[in-house]
């Protein structure tokens, strides 16, 4: 009897059963890896977030602390050169300068008038002078009202100890001093120093978006500032 050659004969084939298997066995890794993958990503996340928020309040301590040296640092500058100087703090545009100037200057004994939080300005009113006043009296009190009224130019001052300032990333300003009703958190905020050796009464705060806060506490008498780890309550004159 002849038999088929091998080459003749029908290979046998392969279940179909077993590559789908093998198929879904390799979009079944596929899966898994992705799983893995998103949870990486979930737990580097997870350890970032602190990181940036730690971050963050290290950044306000660090300018806390330049603050602190530019308080200290304007205060004897200004009695040694006999001008009134002052810092301005920018609350909206997070950045911090110092300013002098060569007029007389001194802060009203009225406070400055504010609401929500930022200052207010205000229209200044027209001087009215009665008929039976004489010509040389009224060009006598005119020219005493533009001096008491006359608003002190303050030019931008430099030096290495203090520069003009941008917040860093994650870090915000509070301001009080004695002069206003109430903390500003918008608008322009200003520490005067005077010449003969005193400034004013302030509490200026650094925050983080982390929660951390540092109350600057500034004392009037001698410049010194001490710096609080935490948020006080501003004394509201």
């Amino acid at each position: 009897m002849l038999r088929p050659s091998p080459a003749l004969r029908p290979r046998p084939r392969r279940a179909p059963r077993a590559r789908a298997g093998r198929r879904a066995a390799e979009r079944g890794l596929t899966l898994i890896e992705i799983t893995i993958a998103l949870l990486i990503v979930g737990l580097l996340v997870f350890v970032a977030v602190p990181s940036i928020e730690a971050l963050a309040g290290v950044r306000a301590r660090e300018e806390a602390g330049r603050i602190s040296g530019a308080v200290r640092y304007m205060y004897g500058h200004s009695a040694l050169i006999g001008k009134v100087c002052r810092l301005v703090f920018d609350i909206d545009g997070r950045a911090w300068w110092a300013e002098c100037t060569q007029d007389r200057f001194t802060v009203g004994a009225e406070p400055e008038r504010s609401r929500d939080g930022k200052p207010v300005v205000e229209e200044t009113r027209p001087r009215t002078w009665t008929a039976n006043t004489s010509a040389s009296l009224i060009d006598e009190g005119k020219a005493l009202q533009a001096e008491i009224e006359k608003e002190a130019e303050f030019s931008s001052f430099k030096s290495d100890e203090v520069e003009q300032r941008s917040l860093p990333n994650g870090a915000n300003l509070e301001v009080w001093v004695s002069h206003q009703t109430e903390r500003y958190t918008s608008g322009k905020a200003y520490l005067y120093f005077f010449p003969q050796g005193h400034t004013e009464k302030a509490h200026i705060y650094v925050k983080s978006d982390g929660d951390d806060v540092y109350t600057l506490v500034v004392s009037p008498l001698n410049g010194k500032v001490k710096v609080v780890p935490e948020e006080l309550d501003d004394p509201r004159r």
